[in-house]
């Protein structure tokens, strides 16, 4: 049983959090970043992070730890169908 009953939910902290983030990713999405340094590549870091942050999510749905660029487009592919975006 659920112990997150409504009346002891804090209404204003998640509406602020809300807009916080909200307000992050319209600031991340209209900004300039600065070009990645030529030759380096992100898919270690992505692949690290991907498996810690996401891996019970990929063990609901039966997806194997991403070890490759291709696998993190299929990773993307299964989950974006899973949840119809």
């Amino acid at each position: 049983m659920p112990t997150d009953t409504p009346e002891k939910l804090n209404y204003e902290k998640m509406g602020a959090i809300a807009l916080y983030l909200l307000n992050l990713v319209q600031s991340c999405a209209s900004a300039q970043f600065l070009e990645s340094s030529p030759g380096y590549d992100p898919t270690p870091t992505e692949l690290q992070y991907m498996n810690s942050v996401f891996s019970d999510l990929f063990r609901l749905h039966g997806i194997p730890e991403a070890k490759s660029r291709d696998d993190i487009d299929m990773v993307v592919i299964k989950l974006k169908g899973a949840y119809g975006l």
